[in-house]
């Protein structure tokens, strides 16, 4: 057999093997995984209005759940027409606010403002991040130091709100698992990140 025609027969033979492998290779292959079942808060629905108790930096989840505005997507929260102010105290009042000290029994601090801002009344889903400005959203959140505050504070969580905003609008993290990642466990996700 010449040496040109014995190539081109073997390398029709190794097509045809390459092109038998793939079938088969197709015919068995399993499945792909399932996605992973949405995962579902119980948005806005707090059982408890009082006797609220820190765990550790995050809120009681029976006082405050979280809430998010369904309306406000990616796009909105992104879009520079966007702004925080145009929606906080529209549904909760300042005084209103100010209840949520009593309602974790944490003292309202004196003079809680500027560089001497101790607390915060913070919304967990932050509006930035499509949060709803409704008491199951609110908790008063501390510096560490304060009033038997230990852990992580409220400047820790907001620089965190403003890095799962960036990674929302740069496609990175879809709105809904920053949502999750903030009401569920900010400290953990936090810790996650990278502390940024």
């Amino acid at each position: 057999m010449q040496p040109a025609r014995r190539n081109l027969l073997l390398f029709f033979a190794l097509a045809a093997l390459v092109v038998a492998a793939v079938f088969w290779l197709r015919r068995t292959a399993t499945a792909p995984a399932p996605a992973l079942p949405a995962r579902r808060m119980d948005w806005g629905h707090a059982t408890r209005a009082s006797g609220c108790r820190m765990n550790g930096p995050l809120p009681d989840p029976a006082c405050t759940p979280g809430d998010i505005l369904p309306e406000l997507t990616a796009d909105k929260i992104c879009s520079p027409s966007f702004h925080t102010s145009d929606l906080r105290d529209t549904v909760t009042s300042p005084s209103e606010k100010r209840r949520v000290y009593g309602m974790y029994g944490v003292p309202h601090p004196p003079n809680n403002r500027g560089g001497s801002q101790v607390c915060e009344i913070d919304h967990l889903v932050s509006l930035e991040l499509g949060g709803a400005d409704t008491m199951a959203n609110l908790w008063p959140q501390c510096s560490p130091g304060y009033a038997g505050w230990h852990e992580a504070g409220f400047r820790d969580k907001d620089r965190f709100e403003n890095y799962l905003h960036r990674q929302v609008c740069s496609g990175r993290l879809p709105l809904a698992e920053a949502q999750f990642q903030i009401a569920s466990d900010w400290f953990h996700y936090w810790v996650e990140a990278g502390r940024p």
